[in-house]
């Protein structure tokens, strides 16, 4: 009997504009990242499952709306995202981050 996959759970991937220093040999940091996106979107899509990111999606909690743009871009369609410690702090305001791309496309969000 085969046994069906109910989500893909992710976490800990810190976007970021700026390649940590650990990184910076990699010769493209953005498309590096959008990589990441892109496999684990074509896992989503295998699966037919959705994704759940279960915090620190961004490095920041202010992360700029170009990085925002960027990660909706190449984020799985659904996903849900999971507010951690400093976006839960922030009364809400962290889902607003997540949910107004402005291209958009919306994150999901879940409490």
């Amino acid at each position: 009997m085969r046994k069906s996959v109910l989500a893909i759970l992710c976490s800990d991937l810190h976007l970021s504009l700026k390649h940590p220093l650990i990184r910076i040999k990699e010769p493209d940091w953005m498309q590096a990242q959008k990589r990441v996106l892109l496999q684990i979107t074509a896992i989503a899509t295998k699966y037919q499952a959705p994704v759940v990111f279960a915090g620190d999606l961004f490095d920041r909690w202010d992360s700029p709306a170009e990085l925002i743009t960027f990660a909706l871009s190449y984020l799985p369609d659904p996903f849900y995202a999971i507010p951690g410690p400093s976006l839960s702090s922030l009364g809400g305001q962290g889902e607003k981050c997540l949910r107004n791309s402005g291209d958009g496309r919306q994150g999901q969000t879940e409490r």
